[in-house]
C-alpha cells in the first residue's frame, strides 16, 4: 500500500513538472517574440541605429591639427548637440531595462568626453605650435587615432550593454522554486 501511494506521488510530480516544463516554454516563448518585436522594430531603428549614425558622424568628422580654429570649436558645439540628441531617445531601453537608460547614458557621456578632452588638448596643441615648438609633443597631445579608438571603445561597451540586457531578459524566467511558494503562499489554509 505504501508503495503505491509512493508511485502515485511520484506520477503526479512527472505529470506536473511536464505541464509546468511546457507552460513555462510557451511563456518564454512569448515572451521572446514580444521583446524581439520591441528590440527589431522600435528600440533598434530608433535608439541603436540613430546613436551609431550619429556617433560614426561624430568620429569620422573628428577634426586634425591642420582644422581652423573656428572649424573646431563648430565641431566642439556639434559634439554636444549630437549627444544631447542621442541621450533624448534612451527612454525607450527602459523597455528592456529600467536601468538601461541610466548606464548607456553614462557610456554616451564618456563618448562626449573622449571627443570634447581632444578637441581641448587639440586647441592647446594649436597654440603651442608656434616656430620652435616641440610639434612631436603636440602631436601627442591631440593624436586623433586614439580618440577615434576611444571614442568606439566608449560606444562599444554602451551596445554591448544594450545587448547584454536583452538577452539576461530572456534568462529570468521564474523558477520552479520561487512558483511554487507563490502557490503555497495562496493555499487556502495559509490565510
Amino acid at each position: 500500500m505504501g508503495t503505491l501511494i509512493i508511485a502515485l506521488i511520484g506520477a503526479g510530480l512527472s505529470i506536473f513538472n511536464l505541464w509546468y516544463t511546457r507552460a513555462k516554454d510557451a511563456l518564454a516563448r512569448r515572451a521572446s517574440i514580444e521583446d524581439d518585436y520591441w528590440m527589431r522594430k522600435v528600440i533598434a531603428p530608433t535608439v541603436v541605429e540613430s546613436m551609431c549614425a550619429k556617433a560614426a558622424t561624430l568620429i569620422e568628422e573628428l577634426p586634425d591639427r591642420t582644422a581652423p580654429q573656428d572649424a573646431q570649436a563648430a565641431y566642439s558645439q556639434n559634439v554636444t548637440k549630437m549627444t544631447a540628441a542621442m541621450s533624448s531617445r534612451l527612454a525607450m531601453l527602459q523597455l528592456v531595462d529600467t536601468a538601461l537608460p541610466a548606464t548607456v547614458r553614462g557610456h554616451l557621456e564618456a563618448f562626449e568626453d573622449v571627443l570634447l578632452e581632444y578637441m581641448n588638448a587639440l586647441a592647446q596643441a594649436s597654440v603651442t605650435l608656434a616656430p620652435g615648438a616641440n610639434v612631436a609633443a603636440t602631436i601627442l597631445i591631440a593624436n586623433p587615432a586614439q580618440a577615434r579608438d576611444d571614442a568606439w571603445q566608449v560606444l562599444t561597451k554602451a551596445l554591448k550593454d544594450i545587448e547584454y540586457a536583452h538577452v539576461n531578459r530572456h534568462m529570468q524566467t521564474p523558477s520552479l522554486v520561487s512558483w511554487m511558494k507563490g502557490v503555497w503562499a495562496r493555499m487556502p489554509w495559509r490565510k
